[in-house]
């Protein structure tokens, strides 16, 4: 068979696509998983009579459970690779959602949910980054932003089926559906290849070199460059944090670190209380669904203008932009009562809310050496989870009985998205068309 013409990394092909695919699918069975819950929660509270508190409870043990499972994961992805990692987590992830059919109280089901949050924590960081370091330096914002449209269609899927499930099954029947990922994990044994960036840093030339080879041979596709790559030993967690927050790499660490507590305790904060808070103002379950429905569907095209806009007019401007909107949204969706104003700021606050996420979870990973960049990536999202802790008590402490309201949780979330388009501000970096390696120096 001829051999394909050969392409620079600068173009996007077949082979790009592919691993686009690959690395959503992994965000799209962790949003499943994370939907299911913020929709089984509604009929939970209703079935076993919970406070505000319970559900805090319920909530917390999973953001405990993240944040333990991000920074650890995200120092394996560093270590065993993005595939092995990504695999390790998506099953534990699986497991703790189905084991939720079983749970007798709240107690039981936070236990089951802190073993689902030790897996889904790092699952979305180390998927970005995979994409990340396939991608061409040119087109690599659009490709990480469209992967924002996997969690989007794991949250619609997570929407749709409670519809079908809840009224016919009930609630535990949703966190049995929770085990699908599980089935991914054996594909991706087949489908999934190994990061070549993070085979060269780890020293693994034979097996870079066998893959370079093979895409050449497959797509035409040449990632001859990264084979001169030096080679870094990798030391632990706690040397690669230490590197985290020396030199250079100071103000990008803490400006992912920003990045990541703002998008957790708002998303957290929003999508997961959603439809309790909604329901608790009087609005019923399968109301608060539609309308969940809603704010999802329009989701998809601040995706798209996400994907096109951020080579374009950058990262940074752009995250700044999503983080205002977003905070106005959010102030003005927390005074809103009539279904019509309902529906136009919440629709408001999620198209800005993805559009912030689309671009964050590629911009913050390209952020990092390949040597630390599951560590730096990982370690931001740790540092995120602590927002999702802090959240549910924050609300519990603004709304006290769930007929008081929500204004001041909104306000809440407001300023503090007015606060991280300011961090951003002051201390982003621009990586628009740069390679990794650039950025890397």
């Amino acid at each position: 068979m001829a051999a394909l013409p050969t392409v620079t990394e600068e173009t996007i092909t077949r082979f790009h696509w592919k691993m686009e695919l690959v690395g959503g699918l992994s965000m799209l069975f962790v949003s499943l998983d994370i939907g299911l819950l913020s929709f089984a929660l509604p009929q939970v509270v209703g079935v076993w009579g919970l406070s505000p508190i319970h559900v805090a409870v319920i909530i917390t043990a999973t953001s405990v459970a993240t944040l333990l499972g991000s920074g650890t994961a995200g120092n394996a992805a560093d270590r065993i690779g993005r595939r092995s990692a990504l695999q390790l987590c998506l099953l534990v992830t699986a497991l703790g959602t189905a084991l939720g059919v079983v749970s007798w109280d709240y107690i039981s089901l936070a236990a089951f949910q802190f073993i689902a949050g030790l897996g889904s924590g790092a699952i979305v960081p180390i998927s970005s980054a995979f994409v990340g370091e396939f991608a061409p330096a040119k087109h690599r914002g659009r490709l990480t932003s469209l992967l924002e449209l996997f969690w989007i269609a794991g949250a619609l899927i997570a929407a749709f089926g409670s519809l079908l499930i809840l009224p016919q099954l009930g609630w535990r029947f949703v966190f049995l559906f929770g085990a699908v990922p599980a089935i991914w994990v054996v594909l991706q044994f087949r489908f999934m290849p190994e990061s070549p960036r993070y085979l060269v840093v780890q020293g693994k030339h034979d097996q870079a070199r066998r893959f370079v080879a093979q895409v050449k041979e497959s797509y035409g596709l040449s990632y001859d460059h990264l084979l001169s790559q030096a080679s870094h030993a990798n030391n632990g967690a706690l040397a690669s944090l230490s590197e985290l927050w020396s030199g250079s790499l100071i103000k990008r660490t803490a400006c992912a670190w920003l990045i990541w507590f703002v998008l957790l305790y708002t998303y957290y904060g929003v999508f997961i209380w959603w439809p309790t808070l909604l329901t608790a103002g009087g609005v019923t379950v399968m109301r608060t669904i539609q309308y969940m429905l809603v704010f999802l569907g329009v989701q998809i095209p601040a995706v798209l203008m996400a994907a096109f806009l951020v080579d374009v007019i950058g990262r940074k401007r752009l995250l700044v932009a999503a983080f205002s909107v977003f905070g106005v949204a959010s102030y003005i969706f927390g005074n809103a009562s009539s279904p019509s104003d309902i529906l136009l700021w919440g629709s408001v606050l999620s198209f800005a809310s993805v559009t912030a996420w689309a671009i964050s979870i590629g911009y913050t990973a390209e952020m990092f050496p390949t040597r630390v960049r599951g560590t730096g990536i990982g370690s931001a999202s740790a540092f995120g989870r602590l927002g999702t802790i802090v959240v549910p008590g924050a609300i519990v402490l603004l709304v006290n009985s769930w007929s008081t309201g929500y204004g001041l949780v909104f306000a809440m979330f407001s300023g503090l998205l007015f606060a991280g388009a300011l961090g951003v501000g002051l201390l982003g970096e621009e990586t628009k068309g740069r390679t990794l390696e650039e950025i890397a120096r």
